[in-house]
This record gives structure tokens, C-alpha cells and sequence, in this order.
């Protein structure tokens, strides 16, 4: 592809991108508009509404639900519909295909026509249909918007199928400024829909916008870099290095000016959140640009920056340089881990995301350009050969530089000498052993490097991060307050207020009350109720008591041992602390006892100045709670960083709390000097931060040391993922090169065998370990299922039993939907036991799939789930009498596995259904299938480096004797002694060795013979020519003599001039005869080189003056400013441009004005000259025969000057030719290497 149509093709990429974002911004920034959401909304509801209608209608569908005539897999295709179907019979729901809700009550209300109602999951529309008199109904509700009210990744943003009306958009039922309306299909108005002004609006741009902005973004680089490479050379270069970063600065302002608060700020990418650095970037996103701009910086210095030769001035501005980026590419990486909320903890490859992909993409993009540029640094340190020299250039500066960052108190200095240090000995080693750049040893050598020295970086600042987080929880710790119980009480004493007051103002109370029996009202019964439901909770980690108090005298308790309301109210007076709830205190007593207190005041006209008290006293030793992550909000939860610490709290040296699975001991055995507030030790295994709060408390952190087996780990897992890097860069690196034309791609992959072998080897290490790892996680993730199903099923029927030996004790014989029986109490009683010892949740249902008890009511009574069986299960309980059932089910994104199974009487009745849900499976399976892959790569790393060595070694084994068979040919010279190859081994190798010797005697023959042949017909030709030549002058040197001796015996009277004439003739043709004799002479017996540093451009300015003068003849030069040195002999360049000129000036007819260029350039490490003339041109049949000896079209001459030309010139390594076109000129075109080249 020619330069012009790379150009093009840019050009018109550009202007496809911009049309393509600026029509996707347009639609995205029209899309988020309420009245085109309206519209929208309208359509989905128009395309599924006859379905629902049909559905609902349909009487032989719910017979056949009625009457259980559906089979499982045929039942199982209503439940994957967008909307469920409840079917009531005299009110009471008696099938349904989704539990997301039951609409009980919003079904007695409703008519024929949608209806929309809010419940506390979300927004749902309503269809109903009445078959009759029989007293059977349908309902169809469609789910348009989830809101759980609770602000999770599990909660949070999750997509109803169907239809969707997106969270900031306010559903209401009247229109009110700004609504617009949405219609069902008769036209009825069911809902409007508004901007949500308390939710933040950002408009869904297509990915479209994106790739087109990147591939506008890219194209701008890459122009910039080649109009940089271009003007490098042919201007000064350190310039237009300066204007080549200004640009790229230039450009990064304008994406953020122009692009940021429009486009970027919604992407996570660019949330501050996940990455600030003061020092690098204000987001994950800006570092990613900051980095591809970077690297094209690097790219334009590793390629074009001015170090013209090794003075002492650049090796220190080299020097400079290098030590300067190594430093900064340590401090970046280290903040990378530090300031960044990203995970980078490739034990857990689940909790890698897509900012983890995107930061290890910048890591590598920075470490490949902090390379480029130690390249080119090093290898100007390295032109002097010297490795004492070598040594004293890096170790000087890296020295120094290391002494001003300890005094700055940074920590990295030894990271960074290292860094410095193995880079330049790398280097050195590479360049003493003439290991290419490009070549698999190579490569191999510094994926090594470059994996080692950053998992050795990433496994420091890991465990820095990791002090630094065993600090903050220990901090935390030392503050008994909890945010979590804060939050959360602030519903149940709301809701504990209100059912007291409904107490007092029943008729029952209001009797009691006149009669001055307040104390009665106040049951026991129903404050254990209260304390049960608390039990039942999240607070279910505290001991609860509770008290009611009629001014200062008690009317109920939970327990005997009350205290004093005076006590009560002066713990709050006096060692209370505010909490986040109303009411609620934090009593610290500063003996160690520390405990939350609530005063709740019962608002009812009836009675005046009751109290609640409730007391939730910490359980010691409590174990991490089993409160679900679902229930709670992101803000509330314990970092995530945070689970893998064990911790202990002691007072007075003996152990009040602690969690996880170190023993502690009992008595304080942990030390802290008095001057210092933490301390750290290492005892069993773990290693225990100590943090001294005060002179009777402490916290105790823990963790389980580290092993060797971690950086391993980490140098495995970036080996793979620079290996993966590195593919891409050279697959985009050719690609870019195919689409310049500057490589065929057949050719590039027609490479060598060595290479062949070594691509195979590593290919099928890769496949091998690609195929068993899809393999083995499949088999693990069907083995996890199958293991936990069994343990599940083994755990629900342990349960089962325990709750039959509390039947048997306590007689069912019918249970309520509601559940009210005091039977079921005790089994409710006995169900928290056993979810705290199996460390499971349980539900209870009841025959009609109801729900009645929950160890986890919160998330029933929170809506985030209706109080209904799941409908698969109840189908296979109710329908398929199975005697148990597993399922896989989910609450928003949170996916869990539940089982079931049914509770008998002594009669065989099903008495209700037992349910648990194991919400750990999911997160279990994948700690488990990451612990594998971590293994697995861990083992296929070490394959991967041990077969690329085996693979490199065996190739070369195989390889080196076809090389030396390569050498030889290329060493092979007619005429001289050729040496035969020598191979010990009998294979295949020494067969082809055997038939190259013997061809080689063979053709050491032949060439006697052709040599032979040669010499005589060159001598034929060569005395041919001679004689021709010679004759020619002879013939009339003989006239001329035979002339004069005529004239001498005729005495004839001009005989003095006439001699003088032909004594003039003679000389003539003696000195043309001794031309001819000294041209042959040339030729034959080419004068010894004696190359130096040659400066091109003073030879032609040189050579071109001496032609300046001739007459009809316009010389013009265009020489490169810098000047181009190469190593060659200087006569004989001065020779070659004498000989091509002179030629030139020939070839210029005589009534024509001739005019002759001579252009000079620097095109990659050459220097290429080129030589024009308008002359008559060389005709085609002559041109295979113009750098032949004794060739040539002019009426005088040898023509061996271009012959000679040709020889000086491939002597000094380079190339010439030519190109012509007949009566209009011809264009000689040299290529020298350059002398920094030569060198190397």
C-alpha cells in the first residue's frame, strides 16, 4: 500500500468515526428524555400486553394449574415468562408462576383495566380477568422498575425483562408539570412517568460512541507521530521531539476540555473511587490515556530521538533519563496498588474485574514504554564497547539518585535500584551475546525480566496495603460502636413504637387503663415476641433485653434481673454517647463492658411518660455474622480487604472478643512498648499487629503469613498476561506494517524453521493449557454442584429430623397460614438453634406454600421477595409429591442454592415445607475454581518458560548445522579452497552433510574446469578488445609514417611541417594507446581500500563544484541538513560520483540544455543518494549489460567505469542501481549504511 493510500484510508476512517459518534451522542442524549422514554415504554408495554391478556383469559391454562395436570417442564415455561400469574380461588392465591410478588390485596381492588401499584421491591402493573361465579380469578403482574430500597451490588440496577422504565425516571399515577403519559392499548392512561430530580441523569450511549472516539483518538496519533517522524528527518530533532510531547499534551487537553464532563464522567472507568493519584491521574480512565499517549512518546524516542553520537554531554543527558523513568515507573506501580480501590488479588480471579484488567493493561503499557526508552538510552552508553565504562555511567546516577530519594523518605529506592540494575545488566548481556531484539531468546528473556521485577513490586506493595489495612481495622476495632446495628434499629424501635401503641388503643387496653391496671397491658408475651424477633435478626449478635416503665416504676421485663430506671437513665446521662439512630446510645462504662441502649418513648394519648428500654449487650467470642450481604447497604458493609483478618479485643489482659480462626489466648500474651501505639509479632503461623488503645485495652489483628508460594503467583499470572500483551503488540505492530505495505504477510509468515519449531512447542503448551483448564473448571463447577448438593441435602435432612423429634413432643395437628399456633413457636424457637449450628438459613412454609417462620425474616418483611414458596419448588412438593428438591434461585443478582423438603405428620400429611437457602455457593465455587486456575497457571508458567528454552535449544540443535550448511553456500567462491562441514551424529542432519561434501568435491571440480574455461574465454575476449582497441590507432599511426617517408624521398618542400604534423599524429595515438593500456590496468588490479570516516555530503558538494562550470548544464544539489558520515574509502566515493557525473554530462545530447539533480536523504539507518540527467536515456535492450565491464554506447571509452563504480560501492556495503526512460533521462540511486550502523 502506498504512503498516499495509508493517508487516505486514515482520512476516511476518521470521518466514518465521527459520523458514527456523533449519531450515537445524538440518540444517546435524545434516549434519556422522558417523553421519548414514554414513547418507548408504551411500544414494549403495546408488544406484551395481548400476551399477558391471553394468558390470564385462558380457563383451560389455569383447569390445567388447578388440577395439576401440567407436567414439571411444561409448568417450568410459565416461570421463565416476563411477568408472573397468580391464580386465586375465593381470594386465596393456590398457584403461581413467580414469587417476586403476591398482589393479594391490590387483586380485590382492581378491575378489568391495568393497574399500577408500587410494592416494596419495586413498581408492577396489574391485569386481571374473573372466570364468572366460581369464585377463580387471574392476575398477571408485570415488574417495570426494581427498587429495593437497598443500595447494593446485588440490589442495585437491576433490568426488568419485558418492559423497563430505567431508575431515573419517577413513576406516578397522577400527571402533575413535566409527566408524560403512558397508555395502554385501549388508550386508558396507566401510569406517567417524570425526571427523577433526585436521581442523576446519565444518558446510555451506545458502545458505538466509544470505538468511535478510540479509533478518532488513535488516528490522531498516529498522524502526529508521522508528520513527527517526518519532519525528525529532515529538521533538528531536538525540537521537534519538544513539539512532537506539546502536541500530545495538546491533544490529552483537548479530550478533557472537550470530552470529559460529557462523555467520560459516567463511566466508572473515570470514578475517582477506584483511582486518584495526585501525582499521575484523577481516574482509572484519564490513566489509560495518559499511558497510550505515553507510549507513543516512547515509540517516537526509541525511533527517532537526537543522540547523534556518544559525547559525553548525551551519555549524561541519556543517563538522566533512563534513571529518571525507572524511578518513576516504581513509584507509579506501587500507587497503582496503594491509591486504588482496585482488586489486585489474582488469588481470587473472580474478584478481578474490568478495572483490574484495564490497571494491568496500563502497567504493561508503561513498563513496554519505560523500556523503549531504556533501549535507547542504553545503547548510546553502550557504543563505547567498555563494560567498566558501561558500569560507572549507570551505577554514578543511580546512586546518587537513590541517596536523594532516602532523604525524601521515599521507600522505593531499593525497588528502583533494582529496577536499574537488572535492565542495564539485561541489556549488557544481550548486546555482548548479539541477541536481537525481536528474537524468541529475547522476548523470552525479558517477559522473565519484566514478570520477576513486577511481581517482586506487586507482591510489596500487596502486603504494604495489607499493613496498612490490618491498621485500620484494628483502629476500627477499638471503637465498640457498630454503624451496621445503628442503621438498622432505627426501623425496629419505629416499628416496636407503633405496635405499642396499637396495644394501648385497643378496646382490651382501654379497659385496663381505666381501671389503673397499665402493667397488664404490657404482657410479657408480647416483649419476648419483640425480643424473639430481634433474636431472629441481625441482631441476633447481641444479648436483648427489654424493659417498659410507667414514669420510674416498672410494668413489664423480659428478664428477673432489672435495673433501676435511675440507673438506666443515668447510664445515658453520664457514659452515653449519640448514635445515627434516634433514641438509640452508645454505654461505655470504661471498665470494658460496653453495650448499646435505647429509650423509646410510647407516643399515645391514652398514657403519658412510658418508656422502652431495650439493651443489646455484644455476645463474646460472637463468630462473624450470618447476615446476609443482601440486606445490607455497600456503604455499611466491612471492606472487603478486611475478611481475610482474625481479630481479638483485650481488656485488663483478659480476652473479651474476638472472631475468626485463630485461638487467641484467654490472658493478654501480647507486647507493646509504652512509647508506642502498635506493635507487630509472629506467633504460630500468623502475623498479629498489636494496637495499644489505652494502658487496659488492646486490639489484636491477624493474618496468616505469607509464603513463598505469593510472588510465585504473581510472577506466573503476569508472565501470562505480559505473554498475552506482547502477542498483541506485535500482531497490531504487523497489522499496521501490512496495511503500509511495508511487509507481505505471506512472507513474514513464511519464517525460518527455528522459528517454526519454537512457535509449535509454545502454541501447544498454550493450547494445552487453555483446553485443560475449560475442562477442568467445567468438571469442578459439576463436581462443586454435585458435592454441595449432596451436603445440602444432607443438612436439610439433619434439620428434618431435629424438627420431627420436636413434633413429637409438641403435637401439630393444624397450622394456620399465619402461623399463630404456640406449637409452631417452639419449632420457630428450635429453628434458630439449628441455622446458628449449621450456620444456614431456614424457612418454614406452610401447605399452601405461605410463609411461616424465617431465621431471616428481614428479607420477607423488607419485600425483597414475596412470602411465597418458590413456584418450582411448590410444583414439585405439591404436585410431583417429591420428597426433596434442589434448585438453583436468585433475589435481584444475588444467586443462591435452595432446597426443600416436606414435613409429614404421623398420618403421612404434609404438615408444611423446609427450606434452605445456601447463599455461600456461588461465592464458594468460584474461591475454589480461582484456587485451581491459580495452581494451573502457576504449573503451566514453568512448562511455558521450560518448553520456550527446550524448544529454543532443541531448534538451534536442529537448526545450527542447516545454518552452518547456509553459511557454507553463502561462503562458496569458485576458485578457491572450500571447506567441507563436519557432523558427528548418523541422522538425517549428517545424511544431508555427507551429500553437501560430496557435492562440494564435485563442484570444486567443475569449478577448475568452468574457471579454466572462463579464463580462456575471458582472455579471448579481454585480447579481442585489446587488439581491436590497439588497431584502431595503429592503422593510421602506419599511414601517417608511410606518408612521411613517401614525402621524405621525394624531398618534397613541406616536409618540416608535414613531420611536425605527423609526429603530432602519433603522440596522439601513443597517448591513447597508453589510456587504453592504464584503463585495463584499473580494472584488473582494483587499488586497496582504506576506509575512514566519510562525510557525504562534503564529497558532493566537492565533486559537484568541479562540474559547476560546464557549459549548458544546470546542476542542482538538495543535501539533508545533518550530515551523513559513512565508512568507506574517500578516493573511491570521490571516484563513483566522478564516474556517474561524468556519464551524466555524456548522456546530455549537444542541442540540448542539460540539466543534472543530485538529492541526498537520511531514510531509516541509510543514506540514500540519488543522481538525475535529462539526457537520451539507456535503451532496454542495453540495460541488463550497463555494470558489465568493457559495455558501453558512446563512440570513445573501455566502459568499465559504472563497472568499477559498482564495485566501490557494494565494497562499502551498500546498494546502486537505476532507472530510465529513453529521451527523457536516467536516475542512479545509491544506498550506503550509515556509520553509527556500521559501528554496531
Amino acid at each position: 500500500m502506498k504512503i498516499s493510500h495509508k493517508y487516505l484510508l486514515l482520512i476516511i476512517l476518521f470521518i466514518l468515526a465521527l459520523i458514527s459518534s456523533l449519531w450515537a451522542y445524538r440518540n444517546g442524549t435524545l434516549a434519556i428524555k422522558p417523553w421519548v422514554q414514554a414513547k418507548h415504554i408504551e411500544a414494549e408495554l403495546g408488544a406484551i400486553e395481548p400476551d399477558i391478556r391471553t394468558h390470564i383469559a385462558d380457563e383451560i391454562m389455569v383447569s390445567k394449574l388447578l388440577t395439576d395436570s401440567y407436567t414439571f417442564d411444561e409448568f417450568k415455561k410459565f416461570t421463565v415468562l416476563p411477568y408472573g400469574i397468580v391464580v386465586y380461588e375465593n381470594d386465596s392465591a393456590v398457584m403461581w408462576t413467580n414469587n417476586s410478588i403476591i398482589p393479594v390485596q391490590a387483586k380485590i381492588n382492581a378491575g378489568t383495566a391495568p393497574l399500577l401499584i408500587t410494592e416494596s421491591n419495586g413498581s408492577y402493573i396489574l391485569f386481571r380477568h374473573d372466570f364468572g361465579n366460581s369464585g377463580i380469578s387471574t392476575i398477571g403482574f408485570l415488574p417495570i422498575q426494581f427498587e429495593y430500597g437497598i443500595h447494593n451490588k446485588y440490589l442495585t440496577n437491576i433490568k426488568t425483562e419485558g418492559l423497563h422504565v430505567p431508575s431515573y425516571l419517577h413513576i406516578s399515577i397522577r400527571p402533575t408539570d413535566f409527566t408524560f403519559p403512558v397508555h395502554d392499548l385501549s388508550g386508558a392512561v396507566i401510569f406517567y412517568v417524570s425526571e427523577d430530580t433526585a436521581s442523576e441523569v446519565t444518558a446510555n450511549y451506545p458502545a458505538l460512541l466509544y470505538i468511535g472516539f478510540l479509533i478518532m483518538g488513535i488516528i490522531c496519533i498516529i498522524l502526529l507521530f508521522d508528520i513527527a517522524v517526518y519532519a525528525a528527518q529532515n529538521f533538528n530533532k531536538g525540537v521537534v521531539t519538544l513539539l512532537f510531547v506539546a502536541s500530545l499534551v495538546l491533544l490529552f487537553l483537548i479530550i478533557k476540555v472537550a470530552f470529559y464532563h460529557v462523555l467520560f464522567n459516567q463511566l466508572e472507568l473515570f470514578d475517582p473511587h477506584n483511582y486518584a493519584s495526585s501525582g499521575f491521574a484523577t481516574s482509572l480512565g484519564e490513566l489509560v490515556i495518559k499511558s497510550i499517549l505515553f507510549f507513543a512518546f516512547a515509540i517516537f524516542f526509541y525511533r527517532q530521538f537526537p543522540f547523534v553520537n556518544s559525547t559525553r554531554i548525551n551519555k549524561i543527558i541519556s543517563v538522566l533519563i533512563f534513571v529518571f523513568t525507572g524511578w518513576v515507573f516504581v513509584h507509579f506501580f506501587n500507587g497503582m496498588v496503594l491509591d486504588s480501590a482496585i482488586s489486585f488479588n489474582i488469588h481470587n480471579f473472580f474478584s478481578l474485574d474490568f478495572f483490574s484488567l484495564a490497571a494491568f493493561i496500563v502497567i504493561a503499557i508503561l513498563f513496554l514504554s519505560f523500556l523503549l526508552i531504556a533501549f535507547r538510552c542504553l545503547n548510546l552508553i553502550w557504543q563505547s564497547k567498555k563494560i567498566n565504562q558501561y558500569a560507572v555511567w549507570i551505577l554514578l546516577p543511580t546512586i546518587i539518585i537513590s541517596i536523594i530519594i532516602s532523604v525524601l523518605r521515599n521507600h522505593y529506592e531499593v525497588q528502583f535500584i533494582v529496577l536499574v540494575a537488572l535492565v542495564a545488566i539485561v541489556y549488557l548481556f544481550t548486546q555482548t551475546r548479539r541477541i536481537a531484539l525481536l528474537s524468541f531468546p529475547s522476548l523470552l528473556l525479558w517477559l522473565l525480566v519484566s514478570s520477576g521485577f513486577s511481581a517482586l513490586l506487586l507482591s510489596k506493595a500487596i502486603a504494604q496495603k495489607s499493613e496498612e489495612n490490618k491498621r485500620l481495622y484494628a483502629i476500627k476495632k477499638s471503637n465498640e460502636k457498630d454503624a451496621l446495628t445503628e442503621y438498622l434499629f432505627n426501623e425496629e424501635q419505629m416499628e416496636i413504637g407503633r405496635r405499642l401503641a396499637l396495644q394501648i388503643s385497643s378496646l382490651e387496653s382501654a379497659e385496663l387503663i381505666d381501671k389503673g391496671m397499665l402493667h397488664k397491658v404490657f404482657k410479657p408475651g408480647l416483649l419476648n415476641q419483640f425480643r424473639q424477633e430481634l433474636q431472629t435478626s441481625y441482631f441476633k449478635k447481641y444479648d436483648s433485653n427489654i424493659f417498659i416503665y410507667k414514669d420510674d416504676s416498672l410494668l413489664s421485663a423480659t428478664t428477673n434481673k432489672v435495673p433501676v430506671f435511675k440507673k438506666l437513665k443515668e447510664a445515658i446521662e453520664y457514659n452515653g454517647e449519640y448514635t445515627a439512630s434516634p433514641n438509640l446510645y452508645f454505654i461505655n462504662d470504661n471498665t470494658g463492658n460496653y453495650y448499646y441502649l435505647a429509650d423509646i418513648p410510647v407516643l399515645q394519648n391514652k398514657v403519658e411518660n412510658v418508656n422502652v428500654f431495650v439493651e443489646l449487650i455484644p455476645r463474646r467470642y460472637n463468630s462473624r455474622s450470618l447476615y446476609p450481604e443482601l440486606l445490607i447497604d455497600d456503604d455499611l458493609k466491612v471492606p472487603g480487604s478486611f475478611d481475610q483478618f482474625n481479630y481479638a479485643v483485650y481488656y485488663n489482659n483478659n480476652l473479651v472478643e474476638r472472631s475468626g480462626a485463630y485461638s487467641y489466648p484467654i490472658m493478654d500474651v501480647f507486647y507493646v512498648d509504652k512509647e508506642n501505639e502498635f506493635a507487630e509479632e509472629t506467633i504460630n503461623g500468623y502475623k498479629h499487629l498489636v494496637y495499644r488503645v489505652n494502658d487496659i485495652k488492646k486490639v489484636v489483628v491477624s493474618d496468616a503469613n505469607r509464603t513463598l508460594l505469593e510472588p510465585v503467583s504473581y510472577f506466573s499470572f503476569l508472565f501470562f498476561f505480559y505473554l498475552i500483551f506482547t502477542f498483541l503488540v506485535i500482531g497490531i505492530d504487523v497489522g499496521v506494517k501490512m496495511l503500509s505495505g511495508k511487509i507481505d504477510i505471506y512472507k513474514w509468515l513464511d519464517t525460518t524453521l527455528q522459528n517454526k519449531i519454537q512457535v509449535s512447542v509454545i502454541s501447544l503448551i498454550i493450547l494445552a493449557f487453555i483446553t485443560l483448564g475449560v475442562a477442568t473448571v467445567i468438571y469442578i463447577t459439576n463436581q462443586y454442584n454435585i458435592s454441595h448438593r449432596d451436603g445440602l441435602l444432607t443438612k436439610i435432612e439433619a434439620v428434618q429430623t431435629n424438627l420431627d423429634l420436636v413434633i413429637n413432643d409438641n403435637r401439630i395437628v393444624n397450622i394456620d397460614r399465619k402461623g399463630t399456633d404456640a406449637p409452631l413457636r417452639k419449632v420457630s424457637n428450635r429453628i434458630n438453634e439449628l441455622s446458628e449450628i449449621h450456620d444456614m438459613d431456614i424457612n418454614i412454609y406452610g401447605p399452601g406454600g405461605g410463609l411461616l417462620v424465617s431465621s431471616q425474616p428481614d428479607i420477607f418483611n423488607r419485600g425483597l421477595i414475596s412470602r411465597n414458596m418458590n413456584p418450582l419448588a411448590f410444583f414439585k412438593m405439591t404436585c410431583e409429591k417429591e420428597t426433596w428438591y434442589i434448585q438453583n434461585e436468585h433475589i435481584g443478582n444475588l444467586k443462591y442454592l435452595s432446597a426443600y423438603v416436606p414435613v409429614l405428620s404421623e398420618g403421612g400429611e404434609v404438615m408444611f415445607y423446609l427450606n434452605l437457602p445456601y447463599f455461600a455457593t456461588e461465592q464458594n465455587l468460584r474461591q475454589e475454581i480461582s484456587s485451581f486456575l491459580v495452581a494451573l497457571i502457576n504449573v503451566y508458567v514453568i512448562l511455558l518458560v521450560m518448553a520456550g528454552i527446550i524448544a529454543y535449544l532443541v531448534s538451534r540443535s536442529i537448526t545450527r548445522p542447516l545454518a552452518a550448511i547456509t553459511g557454507t553456500f553463502k561462503n562458496i567462491k569458485l576458485g578457491t579452497k572450500n571447506e567441507p562441514i563436519f557432523w558427528q551424529h548418523n541422522d538425517e542432519i549428517g545424511l544431508l552433510v555427507n551429500e553437501y561434501n560430496k557435492m562440494l568435491q564435485e563442484l570444486e571440480q567443475s569449478a577448475n574446469l568452468l574457471a579454466r574455461s572462463e579464463r580462456e574465454s575471458a582472455w579471448r575476449d579481454m585480447a579481442k578488445q585489446v587488439a581491436h582497441e590497439i588497431k584502431n590507432p595503429l592503422t593510421p599511426m602506419r599511414l601517417s609514417i608511410q606518408h612521411l617517408q613517401r614525402a621524405l624521398q621525394s624531398d618534397q618542400d613541406n616536409i618540416k611541417p608535414l613531420t611536425e604534423r605527423v609526429s603530432r599524429t602519433l603522440l596522439e595515438q601513443i597517448d591513447n594507446l597508453s589510456f587504453i593500456a592504464s584503463e585495463f590496468s584499473n580494472f584488473a588490479v582494483m587499488p586497496k581500500t582504506q576506509n575512514e570516516s566519510v562525510c557525504l555530503n562534503e564529497i558532493i558538494e566537492n565533486v559537484t563544484a568541479l562540474f559547476n562550470e560546464t557549459a549548458h548544464v544546470n546542476l542542482e544539489t538538495h543535501l539533508v541538513s545533518e550530515h551523513l558520515f559513512v565508512w568507506a574509502d574517500k578516493n573511491q566515493m570521490i571516484r563513483v560520483f566522478n564516474n556517474i557525473l561524468k556519464n551524466a554530462l555524456q548522456a546530455i545530447p549537444d542541442d540540448k540544455n542539460g540539466n543534472i539533480v543530485i538529492e541526498l536523504e537520511h531514510t531509516d539507518d541509510k543514506a540514500s543518494i540519488s543522481i538525475s540527467d535529462n539526457g537520451a536515456g539507456i535503451p532496454e535492450s542495453y540495460r541488463d549489460k550497463v555494470f558489465v565491464p568493457n559495455f558501453t554506447t558512446k563512440s570513445s571509452g573501455m566502459g568499465i567505469g559504472l563497472a568499477i563504480t559498482k564495485n566501490i560501492v557494494e565494497s562499502a556495503n551498500g546498494f546502486i542501481w537505476f532507472e530510465s526512460e529513453e529521451d527523457k533521462g536516467t536516475t542512479f540511486y545509491i544506498e550506503l549504511p550509515l556509520m553509527k550502523m556500521a559501528a554496531e
